[in-house]
């Protein structure tokens, strides 16, 4: 993991617009989760995604594919897709390689995914039907709601005069750069707790931890917003979460033995060990450098898409 910013000390990431910042992304994190996996399994839109990235790494690489395809929104063509093998896909994520073959086949069978020899790919087909497109649209107007939220609280400055409002951005490539987000929040993840299912009931437990402090006004010093945390249970946090109960109760004393949950009166308490206090900033530090790279790349897209075109 990349060290601290320069000059940056554990207790800056403390104060209140970067610690509401923090909070703000845990429960977009866990509610972009929920709208990607539309009711079904957690994994399976997320190993979807880290196909789709890979698919689209001749876009990052080819000055004509992102000419015509980067910035405009529209669905790179099958025949640009670069397949990636199963077994990438485990290593990227950090999953078992039998739990993501599943989730692939799960994907084929939906007509979701194709398996080729040289690896799989998700279709052009598979992401401009309407169900697609609304699950795209709820995304992006998730996305709007958070760069509103944090402006408020400070961590983000104001748009300029005149700048196209941050909904003017291809959906697409919109959704495209949120991806690339919560990839590196998986990876993130993994490097601090070991299991990408693991870290996803960490952020949750957060998000339900905290849920009533983000209804307190900006610039309340943390030390109040401490107090207001809230115990969840492990059925309400399965519910939260749309996983099995089974797996939440099952995971939750993991995470206690490793320092990062608490068994208390009323459910269960985020924690924070002693030992990995280092390892948990620098994480958050991270965390808050992809979210403003996140919303300078969509400010970028809503400008050259409101901007006037040329006509040739």
């Amino acid at each position: 993991m990349a060290a601290l910013p320069d000059g940056a000390k554990p207790d800056d990431l403390r104060h209140a617009p970067d610690r509401r910042a923090t909070l703000l992304s845990v429960a977009f994190i866990v509610d972009q989760a929920n709208i990607s996996r539309a009711g079904g399994d957690f994994l399976e839109p997320l190993v979807s995604a880290a196909i789709v990235q890979a698919n689209l790494a001749g876009l990052r690489h080819d000055p004509e594919l992102q000419r015509r395809y980067g910035n405009s929104g529209d669905a790179l063509p099958d025949s640009a897709r670069r397949p990636i093998s199963i077994h990438a896909v485990a290593e990227s994520l950090r999953l078992p390689y039998e739990t993501v073959r599943r989730r692939v086949h799960q994907l084929i069978d939906g007509d979701l995914c194709v398996m080729t020899p040289a690896g799989a790919y998700i279709p052009r087909a598979a992401i401009v039907g309407a169900r697609h497109a609304a699950i795209q649209a709820a995304r992006m107007q998730r996305i709007v709601q958070l760069h509103t939220a944090l402006m408020a609280a400070g961590f983000l400055p104001p748009p300029e005069p005149a700048t196209p409002d941050l909904a003017a951005a291809p959906v697409r490539a919109a959704n495209t750069a949120l991806a690339h987000y919560m990839l590196r929040t998986c990876e993130r993840l993994v490097e601090l707790v070991g299991d990408v299912v693991d870290g996803f009931i960490l952020l949750g437990l957060v998000a339900a931890n905290t849920e009533r402090q983000l209804g307190v006004a900006p610039g309340v010093h943390p030390r109040g917003l401490l107090a207001r945390r809230s115990p969840c249970s492990g059925s309400d946090l399965a519910r939260r979460l749309g996983m099995a109960g089974e797996t939440v109760r099952r995971r939750l004393p993991v995470l206690a033995a490793a320092g990062f949950a608490r068994r208390v009166r009323g459910g269960w308490l985020v924690a924070a060990p002693p030992a990995r206090q280092t390892e948990i900033v620098r994480a958050v530090a991270e965390n808050q450098a992809e979210l403003r790279r996140l919303f300078s790349r969509l400010r970028e897209l809503a400008a050259a898409n409101a901007a006037p075109r040329s006509v040739t």
